[in-house]
């Protein structure tokens, strides 16, 4: 388990790293800090979590919610339309949570 929270760590920060590069070069259009780059505090571990064997569900819950929160600073959802579904999605998660 630790081996693969290292690699996966280690394949992010290269990642990073040779986005910078190719942003340096002029090859690509990268920005570090995009609209909504905040979430990525609410994704990045909860996708990190997914490969734990305890607490899944949890871990499901909170990627669902960073990304939507992405989405809607990205302006490809509107905030609006996180209250329309809020009370569906912790319906939806306490039955789960019941059910597992």
């Amino acid at each position: 388990m630790r081996n693969t929270r290292r690699l996966i760590w280690g394949l992010l920060f290269l990642t990073v790293a040779i986005l910078l590069v190719l942003n340096e070069f002029n090859v690509l259009d990268f920005e570090l800090f995009f609209p909504g780059w905040w979430t990525l505090f609410i994704i990045v571990p909860s996708f990190a979590g997914l490969f734990k064997k305890k607490r899944k569900i949890d871990s499901l819950v909170s990627l669902g919610i960073g990304i939507i929160l992405l989405l809607c600073a990205q302006g490809i959802l509107e905030w609006g339309m996180i209250w329309k579904f809020a009370l569906p999605i912790f319906i939806a998660y306490t039955g789960l949570k019941m059910i597992f």
